[in-house]
C-alpha cells in the first residue's frame, strides 16, 4: 500500500499594488511688469489643478459599486466568508452561493486568507483597517451603507482557527478585547461588568495566530488585547454557523468566539449562531440552519413582502426532458496522442492553488511499511501501528519528533476499476482541468493536471464515503 505524505505549507505570498501621483500643472508669465498677476494666476491655477487632480484621485479609489437589478436581486448582495481546513465550511458556502438566486441574493464567496492577503498588499502600515474596510465593502453595501455577511467558521484542533482564517480571528480578538480562543466568554462578560469603553487598542500583528500571540498566554494586562473597538464593524450585518466536533473539549470554538466578537464590535446580528456536530450530521445540521433560520432571516430583513424574484436557471434537454444543471468553474479538456507516462503535471503558482487542496501540489509518495492493529478481537474499536517510510522523500517532506504529518490516502484499485468501468471511463486517458468559460478570473488549481482518468480517481476522489446531501440533489 502507498500514501500520499506531507508535512508543512509554504505561507502565502503577500503582493503590492502600485498607484499612480495626480497630475501637476504650473504657470508661468514674462515681463517685469506683470510679474505680480502672473504670479497670482499662477498660483491660482495650481490650487485648481492641486483640487482637480486629488477629487480624480479620491473618485478612482472609491470602489465602484454594482447596481443589481431588483426584479432579480431583491435582497443585494450577500458575502459568504468561511474560515476552512479541509473544505467543508468552503462546500458549505458553495451551496448557499447556488441558491442565492432563487432566494433573491447575488452571493459572494470569498476565502478570509483572501482577504487578509488582499488587504495586506493594500493596508500602507495598517491592516486591520484594511480588514475591516474590505468586510464593510461601499461597492456590496445597501441603501443604508451596510454589508451583509454570513461566516462559516470551523474549528481546527484543539479550538484554534482554521490556517486560512487565524489573521482575521486575531484581528476580532483584539478588536473584542479576547485574549483566549477558550475563555472569551468570561472575558467578555467581565468587559461588560466594568463598562470598558469603545477605543483601538492599537495595530496588532495579524500573523497566524499562537500562543502568547494575542492567544491563550495573553493576559488582559497589557500584553494582549485589553479594551474593546465598540463600533469597529458598526456597518456590517452578520450570521455565523460554527463546525465542529462534539469530541473535542473546545467544540465549536471559532465559530462561537466570531459570533460573540463581531457583536460586541458594533456588527449587528441578524440570527443566533449555528452549530454543526461533524460527531453526529454536520451537513443536517447545516441545512437545517440554513433552511429555516438563515434564508428566512435574511429574506424577512431584506427582502421586500411580495417582492417577485426572476428565476434564471440553465437547463439542458437530456432523454426528451429538461434537467436543470448546476453552474460548473471548471472544463475538462482532454489530451488525445499522450500516453499515461508522458502526462506531466502543469506547474502551478502557489496563488492559484484552491486553498483546501493545496497539498496535493506538495505530497510526495512513501510507503506504509507496517501496519497493525493494537487491539484484541475482545476490544470493541480499532487502534492501529502505522510505520511510514519517508526515508526516499529528500527534502521534499521534513519530519522532526511532534510534527504533524497529513497523510493522503490512495483509493484501491479495484475500487477504482469498479467506478471507472460503470461510468465508462478509460482509465489512462489524459485530461486537463480549466476554468470554464466567465471562471477564469477566480480559477483555483483543484489537483495536477495533465494526468490520467485513473490517477484522479485514486487520488484526488472520495469514492468510499457516502455523497452529501447536496450533491444528491443535483
Amino acid at each position: 500500500d502507498e500514501s500520499r505524505a506531507m508535512a508543512g505549507a509554504a505561507d502565502p505570498t503577500m503582493t503590492t499594488d502600485e498607484s499612480t501621483d495626480p497630475l501637476m500643472m504650473m504657470a508661468a508669465a514674462s515681463g517685469v511688469a506683470t510679474l505680480v498677476l502672473a504670479s497670482g494666476l499662477a498660483y491660482f491655477m495650481s490650487r485648481r489643478s492641486k483640487v482637480a487632480s486629488t477629487k480624480q484621485a479620491e473618485d478612482a479609489t472609491q470602489p465602484a459599486i454594482e447596481v443589481l437589478d431588483p426584479a432579480q436581486y431583491p435582497g443585494g448582495h450577500l458575502t459568504i466568508y468561511y474560515g476552512s481546513q479541509t473544505g467543508t465550511a468552503e462546500s458549505f458556502a458553495q451551496q448557499i452561493a447556488g441558491e442565492g438566486d432563487d432566494h433573491g441574493f447575488k452571493v459572494h464567496v470569498v476565502d478570509l486568507e483572501d482577504v487578509a492577503e488582499d488587504a495586506a498588499a493594500a493596508a500602507d502600515g495598517n491592516l486591520g483597517g484594511a480588514i475591516q474596510a474590505a468586510l464593510m465593502d461601499p461597492a456590496k453595501a445597501d441603501a443604508n451603507g451596510c454589508s451583509r455577511a454570513v461566516f462559516l467558521m470551523a474549528t481546527y484542533g484543539e479550538g484554534e482557527p482554521t490556517d486560512n482564517a487565524a489573521q482575521f480571528v486575531a484581528l476580532l480578538k483584539d478588536k473584542a478585547g479576547i485574549t483566549s480562543n477558550y475563555n472569551f466568554e468570561a472575558e467578555l462578560e467581565a468587559a461588560a461588568a466594568k463598562k470598558v469603553g469603545s477605543g483601538a487598542s492599537g495595530e496588532a500583528d495579524y500573523g497566524e495566530e499562537k500562543k502568547g500571540e494575542f492567544g491563550d498566554d495573553d493576559n488582559a494586562d497589557g500584553t494582549g488585547a485589553t479594551t474593546t473597538d465598540a463600533a469597529f464593524f458598526n456597518k456590517l450585518s452578520y450570521a455565523v454557523f460554527a463546525l465542529g466536533n462534539r469530541q473535542y473539549e473546545h467544540f465549536c470554538a471559532m465559530g462561537k468566539l466570531t459570533d460573540a466578537a463581531l457583536g460586541v464590535t458594533g456588527a449587528d446580528r441578524l440570527a443566533e449562531v449555528g452549530i454543526g456536530d461533524d460527531d453526529n450530521d454536520l451537513e443536517g445540521d447545516f441545512e437545517n440552519w440554513k433552511d429555516t433560520v438563515m434564508w428566512p432571516t435574511l429574506k424577512k430583513r431584506f427582502v421586500a413582502e411580495g417582492a417577485a424574484v426572476e428565476q434564471k436557471k440553465k437547463s439542458k434537454v437530456v432523454g426528451g426532458g429538461v434537467s436543470e444543471l448546476p453552474d460548473c468553474p471548471y472544463e475538462v479538456e482532454f489530451l488525445d496522442g499522450i500516453a499515461p507516462a508522458g502526462a506531466k503535471a502543469d506547474v502551478v503558482k502557489s496563488d492559484e492553488i484552491h486553498a483546501s487542496t493545496r497539498h496535493y501540489f506538495t505530497a510526495v509518495d512513501c510507503p506504509v511499511r507496517v501496519s497493525r492493529e493494537l487491539r484484541t478481537e475482545q476490544d470493541p474499536g480499532s487502534t492501529v501501528h502505522m510505520e511510514i517510510d519517508i526515508s526516499q522523500a529528500g527534502d521534499d517532506l521534513r519530519y522532526q519528533t511532534a510534527d504533524n504529518l497529513g497523510v493522503l490516502p490512495v483509493n484501491d484499485d479495484d475500487v477504482v476499476e469498479a467506478v471507472a468501468g460503470a461510468l465508462g471511463y478509460d482509465l489512462d486517458a489524459v485530461f486537463r482541468l480549466k476554468p470554464a468559460p466567465d471562471h477564469e478570473h477566480k480559477h483555483a488549481a483543484l489537483f495536477p493536471t495533465p494526468c490520467t482518468v485513473r490517477e484522479c480517481l485514486a487520488r484526488y476522489c472520495d469514492l468510499t464515503q457516502a455523497p452529501r446531501r447536496s450533491d444528491l440533489k443535483l
